[in-house]
């Protein structure tokens, strides 16, 4: 809803405020980062109120279940640690399935499409990409470069050249399809 507001008036500025430029990009990329974050965060949450046994779950949820063992393992790099965490995935397979009490879905505060790709393929969706492989320079450049550039830089170049209004609607049919899938 904030965005659709803010996509209008930046429809009706010919020439709106830097600061006001900026300002949207900024929000904008939040809106991006924090909608993919939380439509992924209640997907998940779904899939495990389904109650569904882990056997008939795609490897991704397995792998996700099993993150903090997997870790585990790797820290150590001790053998018997791996055993017990495939020993967890494969015993298990007949009991439901459950998320663990940790973050699963990491934007690492810099949602560059090589993160939303990890994102999918957290989610089991790997195979959707190709419905967003056109966006990647606006998602890469116009969002978080420019977010990143502003933000973290405290740059003052002028953004004016900046169309707004359509990259703010592409940002909201991005969000749209992505919740669909």
């Amino acid at each position: 809803h904030e965005l659709k507001n803010l996509q209008s008036f930046f429809k009706d500025q010919k020439t709106p405020l830097i600061p006001l430029v900026k300002g949207a990009l900024l929000l904008t990329y939040a809106h991006w980062e924090g909608g993919i974050k939380d439509v992924s965060t209640r997907y998940l949450q779904h899939v495990e109120q389904q109650k569904y046994l882990r056997k008939d779950l795609k490897s991704n949820f397995l792998a996700l279940e099993s993150i903090s063992a997997i870790k585990q393992a790797s820290s150590s790099n001790q053998l018997l640690l791996y055993q017990q965490a495939v020993d967890h995935i494969r015993y298990n397979l007949d009991h439901r399935y459950r998320l663990p009490n940790i973050v699963l879905i990491d934007t690492e505060s810099n949602l560059s499409t090589k993160v939303f790709r990890n994102v999918l393929s957290c989610l089991g969706l790997s195979s959707v990409w190709v419905n967003f492989e056109t966006k990647q320079r606006l998602i890469d450049v116009a969002l978080l470069k420019t977010r990143n550039d502003i933000a973290h830089t405290g740059q003052t170049e002028d953004r004016s050249e900046i169309e707004l209004a359509p990259v703010i609607g592409t940002v909201i049919e991005l969000l749209e399809q992505f919740r669909t899938e």
